[in-house]
């Protein structure tokens, strides 16, 4: 139900009557189901989210560990004021920061400021998409890109219609950048967070390959199988494949994770458990005006305006 028939995140796209001819019950039925999931927060909001390497900034996956007293909102208002700053997973062991920039002395700058915002005892980038992943020329991004996104961002359920006559254009063509946004991998229509009402475990579970390890897709699309409970995947890092589990229990986790390990095709394995996804609240407007700039358009931030820094 939250696929949908077009394969992502657009909900709204599926009514409950379909819902409950595919289920065989009444449209009741559905309905109430959905209120009591709804209310337990199973379901989530839909957000538009932009990979912005994909429009020619680069990305870089920090793990860092703070101080003990920065481990707090504190620590995260401080680091929310770094630019370029997506958002943080905490760990037990740490936080992993995902940060964007022009390039790399840009990430490394920033990298030095959240080392002194957080007083950290230690640092290293994860990943570099300029170093670790195989680039590819920037995406077009026009005025009708810009205002499509824009208006997404705001309300993910943005009509179409509404997008056309704002860019005056057509509908159609609306839909068809829509679709090339979304196929690329540019612009995703995602839940904004992870479902809690179940309680369940999230662990991230990384898995280095050796080095002749081959057929690489065929290896990676089987450890996919295996793990038909992840939420998340990232098979794209030459060295390393990632997924995050939601499961019942630690053991669960750790279980998946010594399957892995005894595959001839890995070196190593390594889990860690998440207690939380924290998006930068002053990403949104900072990353609609990258795009605005960027797209040659004069700002326009309506809610999405953060405060000044």
């Amino acid at each position: 139900m939250i696929l949908g028939d077009p394969g992502f995140f657009r909900a709204e796209r599926v009514s409950l009557e379909r819902i409950a001819d595919a289920l065989g019950v009444h449209r009741n039925t559905v309905a109430l189901r959905v209120q009591r999931m709804t209310k337990a927060h199973a379901f989530l909001p839909l957000s538009v989210t932009v990979d912005p390497s994909q429009f020619g900034l680069q990305r870089g996956t920090l793990w860092i560990v703070p101080s003990p007293d920065r481990r707090s909102e504190l620590g995260l208002s401080s680091l929310w004021l770094v630019e370029g700053v997506q958002l943080v997973v905490q760990y037990v062991e740490g936080w992993l920061v995902f940060v964007y920039g022009e390039d790399e002395a840009v990430l490394e700058a920033r990298r030095r400021l959240v080392v002194h915002l957080l007083e950290a005892t230690r640092s290293e980038w994860q990943s570099l998409s300029g170093r670790d992943y195989v680039e590819h020329p920037p995406l077009p991004l026009g005025k009708l890109d810009v205002t499509l996104i824009r208006l997404l961002m705001v309300n993910a359920r943005t009509p179409f219609a509404e997008v056309a006559r704002e860019a005056g254009t057509s509908v159609r063509t609306v839909q068809r950048r829509f679709r090339s946004l979304t196929s690329s991998g540019a612009v995703m229509v995602l839940p904004s967070g992870v479902g809690h009402a179940s309680g369940l475990v999230l662990g991230h579970v990384r898995v280095w390959l050796r080095d002749d390890a081959t057929p690489r897709d065929r290896i990676l699309g089987s450890m996919d199988a295996m793990l038909s409970r992840a939420i998340f995947r990232n098979l794209r890092h030459p060295r390393v494949a990632s997924w995050v589990l939601a499961v019942p229990t630690l053991t669960d986790v750790e279980s998946m994770a010594a399957r892995l390990r005894k595959l001839p095709s890995v070196s190593r394995t390594d889990v860690r458990i998440l207690l939380d996804f924290r998006l930068n609240p002053q990403w949104p407007p900072w990353l609609l005006r990258w795009l605005e700039r960027r797209g040659g358009k004069s700002p326009r931030h309506g809610s999405l305006r953060g405060p000044a820094h």
